[in-house]
Formats: structure tokens, sequence, C-alpha cells
């Protein structure tokens, strides 16, 4: 685990347009079941200008005196609603990248993302897999206890709440996953646009060069 965690509010100058764009995109299930709700198509193939606005300053915030030298060699952003259709808490899962980035654009308070460490030895990676199935048949009543018995095997380190235009970023190692996907009074969905990168060329990471000293 190299990257530190990080949350900064106001992340986007004008986060009302971003949603107004975010809603004039077509949406789709994961064939695979992999996550929940539904994704716009990747960012850098339907808004190249955003993609790389949201990359830099994602560097900016990790390396801001030194985002001109940074590259990285895979970034995928996309837009995600989950609708209140997902009555269970999320997940507890990592993910296949070096950096995740999470930006709230929904107003719900209490659907934000925590981050954990394992409590036990081992998973069963065949209860997770079954999340898979949930996301496809949208069956809540039988996922209420998997997702219970998959979560009972991690302890909570961090909290973030899902105040609307927050970024947050941390290592994709980390097993993280959502507070909620629906909240009393809340009828939107949850929107969120998340990305995934991977291939830093810098090798100096705040959290790691700190426990250095």
């Amino acid at each position: 685990m190299l990257f530190p965690s990080m949350c900064i509010d106001e992340f986007f100058k004008n986060p009302d347009d971003i949603v107004k764009y975010a809603n004039t995109l077509t949406y789709r299930p994961a064939e695979s079941g992999r996550w929940p709700g539904v994704r716009s198509e990747p960012l850098h193939r339907i808004n190249s200008d955003l993609h790389r606005t949201i990359g830099r300053k994602l560097l900016a915030l990790i390396w801001p005196n030194n985002v001109d030298e940074i590259v990285y060699t895979k970034g995928e952003l996309y837009f995600q609603k989950v609708s209140n259709d997902f009555v269970n808490e999320g997940w507890i899962h990592s993910d296949d990248a070096d950096l995740t980035l999470i930006i709230y654009l929904s107003h719900h308070k209490n659907c934000g993302t925590s981050i954990y460490e394992l409590n036990r030895e081992t998973i069963d990676y065949a209860v997770g897999e079954k999340r898979i199935e949930i996301f496809k048949t949208k069956n809540f009543k039988k996922e209420k206890m998997l997702v219970q018995k998959n979560n009972e095997r991690y302890n909570e380190t961090i909290s973030f709440k899902s105040q609307y235009n927050r970024a947050i970023c941390f290592d994709a190692f980390h097993y993280h996953g959502a507070h909620a996907y629906k909240e009393e009074n809340v009828q939107e969905d949850r929107l969120t646009l998340v990305g995934f990168y991977k291939g830093f060329n810098f090798t100096k990471f705040g959290g790691v060069e700190a426990v250095r000293i």
C-alpha cells in the first residue's frame, strides 16, 4: 500500500454543470455483474477534456509540487448511478488498480465509503463471488445475509461521508465499501464519478516517505 487516503471538498468549481452533463449520458449495467447499478461509457471515450482535467486535479492532490512530472499509464473514469433498489450496504472489496478515486455527486449524506482491514487470515471468495449473481438478479433479500457474512470479516479504519462535490482517493489495495446506496427522503440515484488509475511514474509517495523518517 503506497498511496495515502485523502479527502477534498469542493472538488469541481461547477459541480451542478457536471451533474447536468452526467444526466445526459447513457448508462448500462455490468454484463459481468462486477459492480452495482449502471455506469456511463469510459470518460476518455466521450469527453477527453474532462477526463484529462480530473486526472490532473488528482495528481495535484498527491504531488502538488511535481504535477507536471507525473504520468500514469492507465486511467479509467466512469459516472455511476445506483438506484434506491439497492437497499443493503455495499460489499467490501479491493480494486484492480493502483489508486481509486470517488467523487460524490448526489445529495446523499450517509452513502459514503469506508476503508477496512481484514480481521481474519482467510477470505471466503465464494461468498464474495455471489454478489455477481445479486447484482444481475437484484435479489436483495438474499443479498442481505450474504453481504453481512462477507463484511463481518473486516474492521473499519476510515469513514468518509458522502458530501456533495467531495472527492476521496486511496490506495486501491485497501479494502473498501459503500455505507449504503439509498437514504430516507432522498429520491435521486446515488451518483458518483469513479476512477481507477495504474502505472504512475513517480516512486516517492507521501505515506511511504513519512514512515521512513
